[in-house]
């Protein structure tokens, strides 16, 4: 048996959450309508009532526009992030910080990951990486 008052009460918590994003806040928000929706049709009553879905309603609508405002936002960044990138590709010489240490070294890139997160650099002095 499925406890679906544990399920509406497990979603409306998921829709107050304070964690971002609100993608998955907005998915919760319309399960709970359609939970509560199908729980009208079939007990044939008013319960939950006009109120309790319009609320739900608003409040998954707003989630909905803040999702979609954060993945705008999301994107802007993006598009920021990638004009002002410099490339760096294997073989380019480089002044490294060696092990974060605050101290810079000359030398040559060995690997950039897929993510450009982590580069690999032979340092000249004694050729360490």
């Amino acid at each position: 048996p499925i406890d679906f008052e544990a399920a509406k009460d497990l979603l409306r918590r998921a829709m107050t959450s304070s964690q971002l994003p609100n993608a998955p806040k907005a998915a919760a928000g319309c399960l709970l309508y359609q939970l509560l929706h199908d729980e009208r049709k079939v007990r044939g009553e008013e319960i939950p009532s006009d109120n309790i879905l319009i609320r739900t309603l608003k409040d998954t609508i707003v989630l909905i526009e803040t999702a979609e405002d954060e993945q705008n936002k999301v994107s802007q960044h993006k598009k920021r992030a990638k004009k002002n990138i410099v490339r760096i590709h294997e073989g380019d010489r480089v002044e490294a910080n060696y092990c974060l240490e605050g101290t810079f070294y000359p030398g040559d890139v060995l690997h950039v990951s897929d993510d450009g997160q982590n580069i690999a650099v032979r340092y000249d002095d004694d050729g360490s990486e």
